[in-house]
C-alpha cells in the first residue's frame, strides 16, 4: 500500500493477495486486462464527443459529473449516457472495494483471534 490507507491503495493490495477476489463475478468488468494489478486501472474507457474518457479516481468522477450536469452532457443525450455509464462503473467498483476491504479485515481479525 506504500504507506497509504486510501481505498485506491488498499484494494489493489488485497487484489494482488488472493486470486479468489480477482475471479469473483463482481469484478469481471475490472479484470479484463490480462495481469492487471489494479482493478481501478481496468475500468473501461468510453468515447464521448470524440474524446476517449475514463473515470478511475475521485477527481475524474467530479469532472465527469460536472460535464454531465453543466457541460456537454447537459444537452447531449449521448454524452449524458456516456458520462452516466462511466460514473456508474466507477461508483460500483468503489462500493465493491469497500465491501471487499471490510470482509478482508473481518476475516483477518477473526483469524487472529483464534
Amino acid at each position: 500500500m506504500n504507506g497509504s490507507t486510501s481505498l485506491k491503495a488498499v484494494l489493489p493490495a488485497i487484489w494482488n493477495t488472493k486470486d479468489s477476489i480477482k475471479n469473483h463475478p463482481w469484478f469481471a468488468l475490472y479484470a479484463n486486462a490480462a495481469g492487471e494489478k489494479d482493478p481501478y486501472k481496468g475500468l473501461p474507457t468510453k468515447t464521448i464527443a470524440s474524446v476517449e474518457r475514463c473515470v478511475r479516481e475521485g477527481t475524474g468522477a467530479v469532472l465527469a459529473y460536472e460535464a454531465l450536469t453543466r457541460g456537454i452532457g447537459r444537452h447531449d443525450p449521448a454524452a449524458r449516457a456516456g458520462f452516466s455509464e462511466l460514473l456508474r462503473q466507477y461508483c460500483a467498483l468503489d462500493t465493491m472495494a469497500m465491501v471487499v476491504v471490510w470482509k478482508w479485515w473481518m476475516h483477518t481479525f477473526e483469524s487472529a483471534s483464534r
